[in-house]
């Protein structure tokens, strides 16, 4: 059996101790005194004490996300320690795993709340025996001089046993001239998975480990030969009306290309008919990691942006980072620098996303920019750092009467404590006390002819999404916020753009769709988990107060692959027939728009399609959204 505990002692033979992956968050300037340290040991399954063992442990702390690699050994009697680990106060996952020669590659999960005390891990390691494993490609051949890592054990019992990639320089070893590499560090019964360095090539299936096996064949091919399919409840085919296709190609509007970089227009003057006066446009996305639909979203907006006026996209990302981004850009500091202060990470590490950043940068000094706001209530980015600061400069422009500086600065350390995702101290309505006067203080400067005017009416609705942040994170609440609470002060911050920050000016959304979508109780979801019975989103609060000035656009796609930059991609089978999808497929549209503004679009209601988390549901999408944008072929959003 294997017993982890963060305690570790080395193995007699290249031992090395792989990937204690911790979330915590270590905040600046803090008294030495208070700090853990982080302990543990290793023993074998007699218990005896395995010295000069290499510990490797990759610290994660989070708002904004930063990552570390530490690296120590166990000492004469197997243990290790790491000074000035983490605080008291912390929320901390640590995930360990042993990977010493001749033992049992050993994993175990652990969770501590904040005030909790940091306790010793032990590794307890069976022994192993050793298996080579020869490598072959699709077609067979032997892969020769590659670098082999051990990504994966399964015990008998079920139970996984991980190495992170950041750990995996010592571990790792390269195949012979047949393709041949032996590891110690298995047994009979066991399930393994290898991975390859630096590769875009998988092990195709998990290989079983039986008795009297010593070498195993293990089959390596690229990743889109064949991409994990999402298993989403489908659809029974059924044939689209004659009469009903025939009218949705005459509506249908064909795109020429995707491509960003195509800057000729004339497939998109359509939309100039479609979206008509609306001062917002939102422009959804399914999952965060759709590549293609963010392309299309690309070239739409420099269209809106060239031809129609628009000059503004609104991230959901933070009201605060994304303010701080957009000075950077007005600075001419690097776009790909400069949106990672604002906007959230699954966006900023996506390829496909480049070009939009590196268009604002282009156009930030022109005579006609396109500027970068955001409208989420969450803290996103690096930008989030500068809060507290910027608060405590901005309350010295108020009168004396109106704010108290002590309470200021109690905010200010416990918003610190938020943002890093750490637990704030004192009561909540002592803090929304202090944000509410602050923000009546900074609408009554805001009120006045003044040079910090702009400011002070930025500052005031900034007070009130710090509120509602704050009343999702505080000590004792989940740091998961509740989505309405979330989507209602979203909606709050969007709508005081269009009307107040940016009243004379046409805003683009770039969002999820989910957020942007209205009337989803109306939806019928074929997954049994979906229930959006009780969700009311931003797009429907927005809507409420806009009405036809908000034009919302959904994405959805024929098949392909979706997957953000941090995962590996999934694919997306095929649409079946009589779905939304299928209908522009016969109509032989590889990209195209379909509003459900125009007339006889009804009568395509409903039918089933896959806008939200490509999963499909049945709805009257003209109650849910404005126009559907159909890409054939989706593609996942990468590095």
């Amino acid at each position: 059996m294997v017993f982890v505990s963060l305690h570790h002692r080395s193995s007699p033979r290249n031992t090395c101790l792989v990937g204690l992956l911790l979330v915590a968050t270590l905040s600046h300037g803090q008294d030495d005194a208070k700090l853990q340290a982080l302990t543990g040991s290793v023993v074998d399954s007699d218990g005896k004490p395995l010295s000069k063992t290499s510990v490797y442990v990759i610290r994660q702390s989070f708002g904004p996300f930063r990552q570390s690699v530490l690296t120590t050994k166990t000492d004469a009697d197997g243990n290790f320690r790491i000074e000035k680990f983490a605080k008291p106060d912390q929320r901390i996952n640590v995930r360990a795993t042993v990977c010493t020669d001749s033992y049992l590659m050993s994993w175990k999960f652990l969770r501590l709340q904040a005030g909790e005390k940091l306790r010793p891990i032990k590794f307890e390691l069976d022994p192993a025996r050793e298996i080579t494993f020869r490598l072959v490609d699709s077609d067979g051949k032997a892969m020769p001089g590659v670098t082999v890592i051990p990504r994966q054990r399964v015990a008998p019992d079920g139970s996984p046993h991980i190495i992170f990639a950041q750990s995996t320089k010592t571990v790792a070893k390269k195949t012979d001239k047949a393709g041949r590499v032996k590891f110690n560090l298995f047994n009979t019964g066991d399930t393994v998975m290898l991975a390859i360095a630096n590769s875009t090539t998988s092990q195709r299936q998990p290989i079983k480990i039986k008795q009297d096996v010593h070498e195993l064949n293990v089959t390596f091919a690229a990743r889109t030969d064949r991409p994990r399919v999402a298993r989403f409840p489908m659809p029974k085919a059924v044939e689209p009306d004659a009469a009903v296709l025939k009218r949705f190609s005459n509506l249908a509007v064909r795109f020429n290309s995707i491509d960003p970089a195509n800057d000729s227009f004339e497939d998109l003057q359509p939309l100039k008919e479609i979206i008509g006066n609306a001062r917002v446009v939102m422009l959804g996305e399914q999952s965060h990691g759709d590549g293609a639909c963010f392309e299309t979203k690309i070239r739409l907006i420099k269209f809106l942006h060239q031809e129609m006026g628009f000059d503004v996209v609104a991230f959901e990302s933070g009201l605060f980072d994304c303010r701080v981004a957009w000075q950077e850009f007005q600075a001419g500091k690097p776009p790909t620098v400069v949106a990672k202060q604002g906007v959230f990470g699954i966006w900023t590490a996506s390829r496909q996303v480049q070009p939009l950043f590196d268009y604002m940068g282009e156009q930030a000094s022109g005579r006609h920019p396109l500027e970068l706001a955001g409208f989420d209530c969450q803290f996103t980015a690096a930008g989030s750092q500068k809060l507290t600061a910027s608060i405590q400069r901005f309350a010295q422009q108020l009168e004396s009467n109106q704010v108290d500086a002590k309470q200021v600065a109690a905010a200010c350390k416990n918003l610190d404590a938020l943002i890093l995702r750490k637990p704030a101290r004192g009561e909540l309505a002592g803090f929304q006390a202090t944000m509410d006067r602050l923000s009546t203080a900074a609408r009554q400067l805001a009120d006045k002819e003044s040079p910090e005017q702009r400011e002070a009416r930025f500052w005031s609705q900034m007070f009130l999404s710090l509120k509602t942040q704050a009343a999702q994170q505080w000590s004792g609440r989940p740091v998961r916020p509740n989505i309405n609470v979330r989507d209602r002060q979203m909606a709050e911050n969007l709508i005081w753009l269009a009307r107040e920050f940016f009243p004379q000016r046409k805003i683009i959304v770039w969002a999820a769709s989910l957020h942007l979508a209205r009337n989803v109780a109306s939806i019928t979801p074929m997954n049994p988990r979906l229930n959006y019975s009780k969700m009311v989103p931003m797009g429907h609060l927005v809507h409420k107060a806009l009405g036809d000035k908000m034009f919302s656009i959904a994405f959805t796609a024929g098949s392909g692959q979706f997957g953000n930059p941090f995962m590996q991609p999934i694919g997306l089978p095929a649409a079946p027939s009589g779905t939304m999808e299928d209908l522009f497929r016969r109509a032989k549209i590889e990209n195209g728009l379909f509003s459900f503004r125009l007339p006889g679009a009804k009568e395509i209601q409903p039918i089933y399609s896959r806008p939200l988390a490509h999963q499909y549901m049945r709805a009257d999408w003209s109650g849910v959204f404005d126009a559907m944008i159909f890409n054939k072929t989706m593609t996942a959003s990468t590095r």
